[in-house]
């Protein structure tokens, strides 16, 4: 359980560093920040699989495409701006969407604490022991039941009530 929380933690980490660089990545790209290089933008995104780039604040981010830009394709090479805007205001919704749904997804276990996680993890351990030892009872007496009634002859009467049913011996 501790693997699964740290891992988690680790997960929820870095799909929150993404979400947040791409959300610098599109704020620098609509405010134009990049007007005549939107174009070499999308070449370079299709010749690489990640990107750095400067956000405006002077932050150096490292992304992957798919994350970034999805659908960018060769096609926006030969768009006009405007065209291009258009497309890419398509991409960073769906971005943006992605991204918010991959931190989400990790955020159960990835904001628990050390001792949250510990006290999971402990009420985890009793509740199991409890099932276990309850578990272990009724097999028991089940299989204590099931010789009853073989040993009694296949019949659900007790043995108290066939004492009393079997007539007495004459003398």
């Amino acid at each position: 359980m501790f693997d699964t929380w740290n891992y988690e933690q680790a997960a929820y980490n870095d799909s929150i560093n993404d979400y947040v660089d791409i959300a610098l990545f599109w704020s620098t790209w609509e405010a134009d920040g990049w007007v005549d290089k939107k174009h070499e933008i999308v070449k370079t995104l299709l010749n690489q699989h990640k990107i750095s780039f400067v956000s405006d604040d002077n932050r150096i981010t490292e992304v992957y495409r798919w994350k970034l830009f999805p659908g960018v394709n060769k096609d926006m090479l030969d768009t006009p701006l405007n065209v291009l805007n258009k497309e890419a205001r398509a991409a960073k919704e769906l971005a943006i969407e992605n991204a918010k749904k991959r931190f989400e997804k990790h955020e159960y276990w990835g904001t628990k604490s050390t001792i949250e996680a510990e006290f999971i993890g402990i009420a985890a351990a009793l509740g199991g022991a409890v099932l276990g030892f309850l578990g272990t009872w009724v097999i028991g007496l089940s299989i204590y039941k099931f010789f009853e009634w073989l040993i009694l002859g296949f019949r659900d009467d007790k043995r108290d009530q066939i004492e009393k049913a079997e007539p007495e011996p004459s003398h």
